[in-house]
């Protein structure tokens, strides 16, 4: 695997994550690693949901795999599988990881390739960024996976506060700094 790039992107909902991802992807020919394809494999298509109470579906079956292999999942089989199968392709990202040890585990199997990026941006920005989708922000930041993401930062490279510049901003910045 020649893997000249491995961003790990977190922070809270509505930090920004997704609207970045796009960025890199679209300017700087970044790969996004998804585990939603992944998830949804290993739930019977007949018992799949809809909308929100997808999201909740995949995120609990993801929390079961976090308990079972000891956050390995999302390293192996999901990213290792998809770097594999696209090989040409040197720059990746993953747009929301949410636990220490996730992070641990893709700084060992992609050693200095890695570089984890946290954005930051005020409460009520965030608040207001995530109006609309479909559980309360205050049920949505309760959640155990949304604690651990908004602490990453202590372990991150690079703390970005997203209430100040615009993805495309962040996205030239992340690059720049990856290449200095």
């Amino acid at each position: 695997m020649a893997v000249e790039r491995l961003l790990l992107l977190s922070g809270a909902i509505g930090a920004g994550k997704t609207s970045v991802a796009c960025a890199l992807m679209n300017r700087y020919a970044f790969r996004k690693v998804g585990s939603s394809d992944y998830l949804k494999s290993l739930i019977p298509p007949d018992e799949l949901k809809e909308g929100d109470e997808l999201r909740l579906q995949l995120q609990e079956l993801g929390d079961r795999l976090d308990e079972q292999t000891d956050y390995l999942w999302i390293v192996d089989p999901v990213a290792i599988s998809t770097i594999q199968k696209q090989a040409s392709v040197t720059r990746w990202l993953i747009d929301a990881v949410r636990k220490e040890r996730q992070v641990e585990h893709f700084r060992q199997q992609f050693g200095a390739s890695v570089r984890h990026v946290h954005f930051t941006a005020p409460d009520a920005l965030l608040r207001a960024r995530y109006t609309g989708r479909g559980i309360s922000y205050d049920q949505a930041v309760d959640h155990p996976n949304e604690v651990n993401a908004r602490q990453l930062g202590k372990i991150a490279d690079v703390l970005i506060d997203t209430s100040v510049l615009d993805p495309h901003t962040i996205a030239n910045r992340i690059v720049l700094d990856l290449e200095a």
